[in-house]
């Protein structure tokens, strides 16, 4: 039913909670409002399917500060069971400042995609492939017709370079790469 029978300190770590007051149903008074009833209703769904259980749902710290936390867990095999209490280990992971990480990455990214679109110029990111003879180009370039080409009517391929290259250039170019 989703009622807690044991919580480690860590729970207090994590959400500023005393651990004696969220026994029973009263670890559900740390989900945040917004996430609690999509939260209730997988979980339900869960366990009349008898499937395992992962989301990600924001917990709410005692001084309002929100956590973003993963929450897992499994039910335990019916022999394990004492008495007909069907019942579940779960844990939670902390995923605040991955989070936070990732929202700043791609601010970062973004930024970075704006000013290489301003430019009047052909810009790409060179990531390694399984092929030990190419490497596939990330395209960040300006969508102004640079050089010529308009990139969204071609789409690049590892042939791309020595067909748009002037052959005076070529070997030196098709080297650095």
């Amino acid at each position: 039913e989703g009622s807690c029978g044991y919580l480690s300190q860590q729970w207090e770590v994590l959400t500023g909670r005393d651990v004696s007051d969220d026994h029973g149903h009263g670890w559900m008074r740390a989900v945040h409002p917004d996430d609690c009833d999509s939260f209730r209703n997988y979980w339900l769904s869960v366990r009349l399917e008898g499937r395992n259980f992962a989301t990600e749902c924001r917990l709410c710290h005692v001084d309002g500060k929100e956590i973003n936390a993963y929450i897992q867990a499994v039910r335990l095999p019916d022999d394990a069971n004492l008495d007909d209490t069907i019942r579940w280990v779960g844990t939670i992971t902390d995923l605040t400042q991955v989070t936070a990480a990732n929202r700043e990455l791609a601010l970062v990214e973004a930024r970075q995609r704006q000013v290489l679109r301003a430019l009047p110029s052909l810009v790409s990111v060179l990531r390694p492939t399984d092929d030990e003879d190419f490497v596939a180009p990330v395209w960040l370039s300006s969508s102004n017709n640079a050089f010529g080409y308009k990139l969204e009517d071609e789409l690049p391929s590892n042939h791309w370079w020595p067909e748009h290259v002037h052959p005076d250039d070529l070997e030196q170019v098709m080297a650095k790469f």
